[in-house]
This record gives C-alpha cells, sequence and structure tokens, in this order.
C-alpha cells in the first residue's frame, strides 16, 4: 500500500511540474478531516435536489469544487445518509508471534478459510521488527457499532426516522460508524481465534498445538463498509447537483457527487484497476454491466440483509457494544 500511495503522489508531481505553477490540470493536496458536506443555503430546491458546492473540514476551512469525489471508505456514513444502502461492520483480526522453528514447519502452509465461521489464517510473514506472525481474521457478518451521526437536514433522505433535530439546520439519524478509538477486540472474538487455532492444530498433533493458548502480539478491528449484495457503490448521489447548469459524462443533469465506497471486505484486490473505472463512471462511460452492479439503487433494503454475497460466515446481528459488555461482565466474575 506504502509503495502505491507512493506512485501516485510521484505522479501526481510529474503532472503538476508538466502543467507549470499556475497551469490547467495541476493537483492541490489539501491534508484536513471532512466534516460535513456543504450545501447551498437554499437546498433543498422544490424538485427535491441538493446544491452542492464542496466539503467543509474539522478545521473550519471550506474546499470548494464543481464535482466531489467522497471514497471515505467506512467513514462515508458520518457525511452522507446511507441507510439501508451501505454501513460499517467490524472484522476482527489478531497476530500471532511464532518462533523461527514454528515459521519453519509452517512454511508450506496454505491460505485457510472456514465457511461456516468466516475464520481464516494467512501464512506467516515477518512483521516490521522481524519476528514471524499467523494472521488470523474473521469474514463474517461482523459487529455493528450504530451511533448518532449529526448530518445537514438537506442531505438526509425524507421518509426516514430522525433521532432528533438539531440546531443549525442539522438532524441526528442512526447509523453504524467506526469506533473513535483504537480498541482490542471482543471476547468474543478472542474466543473465535483460539477455537480456530485448535482446529488448525489440535492440541496433540505436534508442537503447535500450544499455539492457540499463546498471547497475541496484537489484535485489531478492520472495518468494512458493507452493501447488501456486497456490490461496489459507484455512482453519482441522484439528490445533488452542481449549482450551475453543466452537462456532464452522458448524464441530463448536473450531478456533481460521486461516491465511491461499498468495498464489502474485497476492493483492496482491485486497487491497481478499481481507479480506472471510478474515473470511467465519472465520465460517463462505465461498463454498462460495472454500472447496473455499482448504482445507487432506488430501494434501500432494510432490517436483515440475508446472505450478502454468500461468503460470510459466523453470527449475523452482533453490536460491538454488547459484545464489549459481555467481556466486562466475564472478567468482573474472575
Amino acid at each position: 500500500m506504502e509503495a502505491l500511495m507512493a506512485e501516485v503522489l510521484h505522479l501526481c508531481r510529474a503532472r503538476n511540474q508538466k502543467a507549470g505553477p499556475n497551469g490547467p490540470g495541476g493537483v492541490t493536496f489539501h491534508r484536513a478531516s471532512a466534516a460535513s458536506l456543504l450545501t447551498s443555503p437554499t437546498s433543498p430546491t422544490n424538485d427535491g435536489s441538493v446544491h452542492l458546492l464542496g466539503v467543509t473540514t474539522t478545521s473550519a476551512l471550506p474546499l470548494h469544487a464543481d464535482v466531489i469525489i467522497l471514497a471515505t471508505g467506512a467513514w462515508t456514513p458520518s457525511l452522507l445518509d446511507l441507510r439501508g444502502r451501505a454501513k460499517a461492520t467490524a472484522q476482527v483480526l489478531a497476530y500471532l508471534p511464532l518462533t523461527d522453528e514454528e515459521a519453519r514447519m509452517l512454511a508450506g502452509m496454505k491460505v485457510l478459510l472456514n465457511l461456516g465461521t468466516g475464520m481464516f489464517a494467512i501464512p506467516p510473514i515477518r512483521n516490521g521488527e522481524g519476528v514471524w506472525e499467523l494472521k488470523l481474521a474473521r469474514h463474517g457478518y461482523g459487529y455493528e457499532n450504530v451511533v448518532e451521526v449529526e448530518l445537514g437536514a438537506a442531505v438526509v433522505e425524507t421518509g426516514l426516522p430522525l433521532s432528533q433535530k438539531g440546531g443549525g439546520g442539522k438532524v441526528r439519524v442512526q447509523q453504524s460508524l467506526p469506533s473513535q478509538h483504537f480498541t482490542p477486540i471482543p471476547q468474543e472474538a478472542e474466543m473465535a481465534c483460539r477455537g480456530f487455532l485448535k482446529q488448525m492444530f489440535p492440541p496433540s498433533s505436534s508442537m503447535l498445538g500450544q499455539l492457540a493458548d499463546r498471547p497475541f502480539a496484537s489484535t485489531r478491528l478492520c472495518w468494512y463498509t458493507d452493501t447488501p449484495k456486497a456490490d461496489f457503490l459507484v455512482d453519482f448521489h441522484p439528490r445533488f447537483r452542481s449549482p450551475v447548469g453543466k452537462e456532464r459524462g452522458g448524464d441530463s443533469v448536473s450531478r456533481n457527487l460521486l461516491i465511491a465506497t461499498g468495498g464489502s471486505g474485497h476492493a483492496f484486490k482491485f486497487l491497481p484497476v478499481i481507479g480506472e473505472k471510478i474515473v470511467a463512471r465519472l465520465e460517463g462511460r462505465l461498463e454498462p454491466e460495472l454500472a447496473g452492479l455499482w448504482e445507487w439503487r432506488r430501494d434501500r433494503v432494510d432490517g436483515d440483509w440475508g446472505e450478502v454475497d454468500g461468503s460470510r460466515g459466523g453470527v449475523k446481528g452482533m453490536r460491538l457494544e454488547d459484545e464489549w459488555a459481555k467481556g466486562r461482565k466475564r472478567g468482573s466474575r474472575l
């Protein structure tokens, strides 16, 4: 990932040198956290559309643009009402330290996946400090972290429940978002990881049988942006328009908010090519098959999303705060 981002930076700098200091087509970098979408005070208009001007940042700096590409991963619901279309879910990661001898014994290991539980293991690699580690993870339905999100009233879908109305044209809605703080995995997740280790390396099988009881080097939560069928969401939002009546990419109206999210746990491997497809959608030339799969659905999918894409395992409907609370209760009894 670091090498890819370095290449992107190199290409942008080369483009700037070619364009000259004030030439067209250059790239300007702003390092800031997006706080909200910046909409016109007159929005929504009589036809229900919203004039989008840019974004505001946590430093109160407004960034204006004719077209905004929202590629904000699991944080997208903090900026946009995505209820019934996309949500953040937390998946489990754990890293188990290995000795050189244990790593040698696992040198021919393949990627292992339990389709029933969603647990999988990646062959050992050395970490940044040169220590061998075995990576365990779960590709499951994940934990939801439902919180109140404050959004501009103009960007919230009509007909959906609000938690409460705030000041300054803001309203509160409930959506699943990543946890604000770095936290260890819940006890349920640690037990699942250790159970998977015992499946792979039964206690009586070899010296590897002791791995299930070894402390993890580190654990963390990996946040997906799930969609109902695990298809990407790469499309213009139907409500947002440029206040300047321009046509672009074959669109009959000037939609100016392009959403690129919904990785659903399988976007990383597309990193070398997904940018080309996003640009193709921006310019109105994305292949019809992909455009249909990745479009903004007119109908929301509320409630249970079923089997998603059929690749998930484990338990549905877990809430992150509930699982942490269960772990605290178990610990208090010891």
